[in-house]
């Protein structure tokens, strides 16, 4: 099976955002270089350990990656109940915070406001521009 042109598109967006390398990539997901060449140029399926990894180290939604459906940002959150909660909290985030441009500056963001919703009389103060 091959990795379609749109899973290829969006690992090269990844590597791209992330500032990361193919064969820092490899590296990370246990595989050679080589195979995420072969994804990239449609030549080999989407791995299911380099969605992983990119899930584990750099919060990356494996769905997004695999279909485009959802956010491209994933949180240690995102699978359970508190899941729709998260994906509007995301969304709000695309849609209000346009300059959030990094993904770790949109994971974090998307974390603190859950944690503040969860838990909002041990939440620090907010300031304009510190979430």
């Amino acid at each position: 099976m091959k990795a379609t042109t749109e899973q290829a598109q969006r690992l090269k967006q990844v590597l791209e955002e992330l500032g990361i390398t193919q064969k820092q990539l490899a590296a990370e997901a246990g595989l050679c270089e080589k195979t995420i060449s072969n994804i990239m140029v449609r030549k080999r399926a989407l791995s299911p350990y380099v969605g992983k990894a990119l899930q584990d180290r750099h919060g990356i939604s494996r769905k997004w990656l695999e279909t485009g459906a959802g956010s491209m940002s994933h949180t240690v959150y995102s699978n359970g109940k508190y899941a729709p909660l998260l994906e509007s909290i995301s969304r709000l985030l695309d849609d209000y915070c346009p300059e959030m441009v990094s993904l770790l500056e949109r994971k974090n963001a998307c974390e603190r406001i859950f944690e503040i919703i969860l838990n909002p009389k041990s939440a620090p103060p907010i300031h304009k521009g510190h979430l």
